[in-house]
């Protein structure tokens, strides 16, 4: 039987990241969790210091500037590369991926822009909400997709449309491939 692997990136809705990991582990998903506290951390990360899983879920609040990031004091604040925001523009300029498929639960990030630049950095799929789900539906979406991912073995598309048939509060993610 082959492991399923997926790396869990916090940078807020930590709660929700731990239902999601529950529910992947109870499925037999093997996770990892990153915590981000500041930019320069998901600059790390997201730009090639780890060796990344097949797939990640990016935990995050997203608004029309961009990906909502961690409120830092001013001091701290001034060594980090990026600060409040983190936009599509912001990604490209460290973003190193290898052929993995994202899913984002940040509002907002299911945009062109966001979508390419993910795509452009070396991502195989790129998942996110275009506009502000309602409630819990990321949450509902996220365990939703995974679930037919992992547990049911369909393709990502194929897991990606039975996802949007569950609940209408869901059809704002949008699937972008390369």
């Amino acid at each position: 039987m082959s492991k399923n692997y997926l790396d869990i990136i916090v940078i807020d809705n930590d709660l929700e990241a731990q239902a999601d990991r529950a529910s992947l582990e109870w499925w037999g998903v093997i996770t990892r969790t990153y915590f981000i506290g500041k930019s320069q951390d998901l600059v790390d990360i997201l730009g090639g210091k780890e060796k990344l899983s097949p797939n990640i879920l990016l935990m995050c609040h997203g608004v029309d500037e961009g990906i909502v990031l961690p409120e830092l004091g001013e001091e701290i604040a001034k060594q980090q590369p990026y600060n409040k925001f983190l936009t599509p523009a912001n990604l490209a300029e460290f973003l190193k991926l290898d052929g993995q498929t994202v899913l984002s639960s940040g509002c907002k990030t299911g945009t062109k822009e966001f979508a390419d630049t993910f795509l452009n950095a070396g991502a195989k799929n790129y998942i996110a909400p275009k506009d502000y789900p309602k409630g819990n539906a990321s949450l509902f979406y996220a365990l939703n997709f995974y679930y037919f991912l992992f547990a049911k073995k369909l393709s990502i598309k194929d897991a990606h449309d039975k996802s949007m048939l569950v609940d209408s509060d869901v059809e704002m993610f949008e699937l972008f491939e390369k």
